[in-house]
């Protein structure tokens, strides 16, 4: 795997844990890590920088953030 690809699935499994909750997401991180140690704190880097940025909760109205 080059590093694009590698790039490339840290995207990918960053964005499907976006509506992922604690504990499972947790355990996500932790499957990553036993696979790759650098691939899973990657993964886990992104995925919390995403979710930090919004305000919305899982299952939340998404018109709740625009009015």
């Amino acid at each position: 795997m080059d590093d694009a690809q590698r790039d490339e699935l840290v995207e990918t499994v960053a964005g499907s844990l976006e509506t992922v909750i604690e504990p499972v997401l947790s355990n996500a991180f932790q499957y990553s890590k036993n696979i790759d140690e650098d691939i899973g704190q990657r993964v886990e880097k992104a995925a919390r920088s995403v979710t930090t940025q919004t305000d919305q909760q899982p299952g939340g109205d998404p018109l709740d953030n625009q009015r």
